[in-house]
Protein backbone atom coordinates (compact mmCIF):
# COMPACT_ATOMS: atom_id res chain seq x y z
CA UNK A 1 0.00 0.00 0.00
CA UNK A 2 3.18 2.53 1.11
CA UNK A 3 4.31 1.85 -2.56
CA UNK A 4 0.75 2.82 -4.13
CA UNK A 5 0.91 5.89 -2.50
CA UNK A 6 4.63 7.14 -3.01
CA UNK A 7 3.62 6.93 -6.58
CA UNK A 8 0.12 8.47 -6.06
CA UNK A 9 2.24 11.25 -4.53
CA UNK A 10 4.83 11.46 -7.17
CA UNK A 11 2.09 11.45 -9.91
CA UNK A 12 0.28 14.26 -8.25
CA UNK A 13 3.99 16.11 -7.91
CA UNK A 14 3.82 15.57 -11.61
CA UNK A 15 1.07 17.08 -12.58
CA UNK A 16 1.45 20.11 -10.29
CA UNK A 17 4.94 21.02 -12.23
CA UNK A 18 3.06 20.54 -15.77
CA UNK A 19 0.21 22.49 -14.87
CA UNK A 20 2.22 25.48 -15.55
CA UNK A 21 3.21 24.18 -18.93
CA UNK A 22 -0.20 22.56 -19.78
CA UNK A 23 -2.53 24.36 -22.17
CA UNK A 24 -6.29 25.24 -19.98
CA UNK A 25 -8.38 22.52 -22.41
CA UNK A 26 -6.02 19.49 -21.41
CA UNK A 27 -5.99 21.21 -17.26
CA UNK A 28 -9.91 21.21 -17.34
CA UNK A 29 -9.79 17.29 -18.66
CA UNK A 30 -7.38 16.32 -15.64
CA UNK A 31 -9.90 18.62 -13.04
CA UNK A 32 -9.13 19.80 -9.69
CA UNK A 33 -8.09 17.20 -8.24
CA UNK A 34 -4.89 17.57 -10.51
CA UNK A 35 -3.59 20.71 -8.74
CA UNK A 36 -3.03 22.48 -5.74
CA UNK A 37 -5.91 24.25 -3.51
CA UNK A 38 -5.44 28.06 -3.30
CA UNK A 39 -4.70 28.89 0.26
CA UNK A 40 -4.42 32.52 1.54
CA UNK A 41 -1.10 33.94 2.63
CA UNK A 42 0.91 32.00 0.15
CA UNK A 43 3.37 32.55 -2.58
CA UNK A 44 2.39 32.01 -6.02
CA UNK A 45 4.64 31.95 -9.24
CA UNK A 46 2.94 33.08 -12.74
CA UNK A 47 1.51 30.80 -14.76
CA UNK A 48 0.53 28.76 -11.68
CA UNK A 49 -2.58 26.48 -11.26
CA UNK A 50 -4.73 26.57 -8.15
CA UNK A 51 -8.55 25.19 -7.62
CA UNK A 52 -10.69 27.34 -5.76
CA UNK A 53 -13.72 25.05 -5.04
CA UNK A 54 -14.39 22.90 -8.09
CA UNK A 55 -12.82 25.72 -10.20
CA UNK A 56 -9.20 26.01 -11.42
CA UNK A 57 -7.35 29.01 -12.24
CA UNK A 58 -4.12 30.17 -13.95
CA UNK A 59 -2.14 32.72 -12.11
CA UNK A 60 -1.02 35.56 -14.35
CA UNK A 61 1.09 37.46 -12.00
CA UNK A 62 3.34 36.38 -9.19
CA UNK A 63 1.96 37.29 -5.95
CA UNK A 64 1.39 36.61 -1.90
CA UNK A 65 -2.16 35.43 -1.45
CA UNK A 66 -4.58 37.76 0.24
CA UNK A 67 -7.74 35.97 2.33
CA UNK A 68 -10.08 38.53 1.31
CA UNK A 69 -8.86 38.83 -2.47
CA UNK A 70 -9.37 34.70 -3.59
CA UNK A 71 -9.78 33.63 -7.30
CA UNK A 72 -13.15 34.49 -8.89
CA UNK A 73 -13.56 37.87 -6.70
CA UNK A 74 -14.59 40.95 -8.05
CA UNK A 75 -11.05 42.79 -9.20
CA UNK A 76 -8.82 39.68 -9.40
CA UNK A 77 -8.83 39.42 -13.18
CA UNK A 78 -5.68 40.70 -13.25
CA UNK A 79 -3.72 37.94 -10.71
CA UNK A 80 -6.12 35.04 -11.86
CA UNK A 81 -7.87 34.03 -14.77
CA UNK A 82 -10.83 30.99 -15.04
CA UNK A 83 -9.67 27.81 -16.97
CA UNK A 84 -12.96 26.42 -18.76
CA UNK A 85 -12.75 23.56 -20.82
CA UNK A 86 -14.36 23.71 -24.62
CA UNK A 87 -17.68 22.79 -24.89
CA UNK A 88 -19.17 19.70 -26.85
CA UNK A 89 -21.67 21.68 -29.67
CA UNK A 90 -24.96 22.56 -28.13
CA UNK A 91 -23.47 22.09 -24.75
CA UNK A 92 -24.46 24.28 -21.72
CA UNK A 93 -20.96 24.74 -19.30
CA UNK A 94 -21.59 26.89 -16.04
CA UNK A 95 -21.19 30.49 -16.51
CA UNK A 96 -17.21 31.61 -14.40
CA UNK A 97 -16.83 35.05 -13.43
CA UNK A 98 -13.97 36.17 -16.03
CA UNK A 99 -13.86 33.81 -18.44
CA UNK A 100 -12.40 34.72 -21.32
CA UNK A 101 -13.00 34.13 -25.47
CA UNK A 102 -17.07 33.35 -25.18
CA UNK A 103 -18.66 34.11 -28.49
CA UNK A 104 -21.83 35.31 -29.89
CA UNK A 105 -23.94 31.78 -29.62
CA UNK A 106 -21.77 30.40 -26.57
CA UNK A 107 -24.28 29.32 -24.20
CA UNK A 108 -24.23 29.34 -19.86
CA UNK A 109 -25.87 28.17 -16.72
CA UNK A 110 -26.57 30.54 -14.24
CA UNK A 111 -28.61 30.50 -11.52
CA UNK A 112 -30.26 27.23 -13.17
CA UNK A 113 -31.73 28.98 -15.75
CA UNK A 114 -29.25 28.54 -19.40
CA UNK A 115 -28.40 31.34 -21.59
CA UNK A 116 -26.72 32.14 -24.95
CA UNK A 117 -24.32 35.33 -25.68
CA UNK A 118 -25.83 37.49 -28.14
CA UNK A 119 -22.97 39.78 -28.49
CA UNK A 120 -19.55 39.14 -27.13
CA UNK A 121 -19.59 39.55 -23.39
CA UNK A 122 -16.01 40.30 -23.07
CA UNK A 123 -14.36 39.64 -19.99
CA UNK A 124 -17.70 38.01 -18.81
CA UNK A 125 -17.91 40.02 -15.37
CA UNK A 126 -21.85 40.82 -15.72
CA UNK A 127 -23.68 38.08 -14.24
CA UNK A 128 -25.99 37.14 -17.26
CA UNK A 129 -29.42 37.72 -15.70
CA UNK A 130 -28.26 41.28 -14.83
CA UNK A 131 -26.85 41.74 -18.97
CA UNK A 132 -29.95 41.74 -21.00
CA UNK A 133 -27.96 43.32 -24.09
CA UNK A 134 -25.01 40.39 -23.86
CA UNK A 135 -27.25 37.16 -22.39
CA UNK A 136 -30.11 35.83 -23.32
CA UNK A 137 -32.28 33.39 -21.53
CA UNK A 138 -33.26 29.91 -23.55
CA UNK A 139 -36.29 28.39 -23.60
CA UNK A 140 -37.12 25.03 -23.80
Amino acid sequence: MSNRVERAKALRRMLQRSGQELPDEALAEVGVAGVDVWQPNTDYASGQVVAQGDRMYRILQAHRSQAHQPPGSAGMLAVYAPIQRDPAPGQVLPWVYGEAGLAVGDQREHGGVAYEAIQSPGANIWEPSTAPSVWRAKTT
